[in-house]
Formats: structure tokens, C-alpha cells, sequence
């Protein structure tokens, strides 16, 4: 169950970050156990992608043990400019309200409460098709979008999309709130 009333309002708290302050380019939001079942690895070679064609931030929240292979990565790729990960935040909301796109980029999941919390705010969702989960929540094209499990150049793609086609971010953005909805309550 997700408390979408208190998610709202917790979403609407100030945050003290400076790409969020100024806001001059858009940032991507992903959160979660820094594991290599969440797939951060890929987002982040997908990341790449994206800041070759637009400009862009990417924020990692969570902590684990992929910690310095993903901090590692993100030099060896020189993103250090465009990729952070301030570790665990004990309210994530406000990060992710401000999102320009909340991705799930795991390579298995169970159902994804997360996916609902980002929908509630009203952020559009970039998920994997991963087995259970993503499947539930989102309908591609509908309310977020689907891409293949592990696969950079689709999560870039779909990425892309989103921030490139206002249409479609509106559209994400106004079915997101009503569909978490509906699907918390069936």
C-alpha cells in the first residue's frame, strides 16, 4: 500500500540541492539499494546517451554495495558532471517531484511501489519490463513507458522521448496520478 496523500505531501518539502534549485536542465531520478538487481549500471551507460543529444542531470538516491562500481563507472564514462549519488534519503519525494523522469531501470522486481509513488507526483516513468512488477503498473504509452530489461541504447531511447516530447510528458504526467490510483485500489 502507498499512502498517496502523504506521498503528495511529502513530495511538496523543500530540497537543498543545487540542480534543483536552478533549474536549467532537467534531471532523471532513479532510487533504490545500490545492488546490481536494480540495474544502475545500465541506466547510467544510458545516461551517457542521453547527454549526447540533450542536457541533462541524473540522481542515484540509495545506498549499497555497488556504491563505488557505480561511482567508478561514472568517472571511467567522465559524468561526473552529470550523475550524483547522495546516498540514502529518508524522505525521497521531494527528489523525485522535481524529476523531470523517475526511471526503474532493475533487472527484476517485485511490485514497485515506487513506480506509484512517482506516478502520484506526477513525474513520468521510464521502466523496465521486468518479470512482475512494472508490468502491473504501468501501461506503455499510457500512463509511463516500458523498455527492455538491460538495455541501454531503449532506456536512452526512451529517456529521450520524455524529455524531448512535451506532448507526451504532459500526457505522462496527467495519466500518472490517476492510474496510481487505480491501481493501488484493485
Amino acid at each position: 500500500p502507498v499512502d498517496i496523500s502523504a506521498v503528495q505531501a511529502w513530495g511538496q518539502l523543500p530540497i537543498d540541492h543545487p540542480w534543483f534549485v536552478s533549474n536549467s536542465e532537467p534531471v532523471v531520478v532513479a532510487a533504490g539499494r545500490l545492488h546490481p538487481q536494480k540495474g544502475f549500471e545500465y541506466l547510467i551507460r544510458a545516461f551517457q546517451r542521453v547527454v549526447t543529444t540533450v542536457p541533462a542531470k541524473l540522481v542515484i538516491l540509495g545506498e549499497g554495495p555497488s556504491r563505488s562500481h557505480l561511482e567508478e563507472l561514472v568517472m571511467k564514462l567522465g559524468l561526473e558532471n552529470v550523475v550524483a549519488l547522495p546516498g540514502f534519503q529518508r524522505n525521497p519525494y521531494p527528489w523525485m517531484a522535481r524529476a523531470a523522469v523517475f526511471v526503474l531501470s532493475s533487472l527484476y522486481e517485485g511490485f514497485g511501489n515506487v513506480i506509484v509513488e512517482a506516478m502520484a507526483l506526477g513525474v513520468p516513468v521510464v521502466a523496465t519490463r521486468c518479470p512482475s512488477g512494472p508490468n502491473e503498473v504501468i501501461d506503455d504509452g499510457v500512463n509511463g513507458l516500458l523498455v527492455p530489461v538491460a538495455d541501454e541504447a531503449a532506456l536512452a531511447a526512451a529517456i529521450l522521448r520524455v524529455l524531448k516530447d512535451e506532448k507526451l510528458a504532459a500526457k505522462l504526467r496527467r495519466q500518472g496520478p490517476e492510474l496510481s490510483l487505480i491501481h493501488i485500489s484493485e
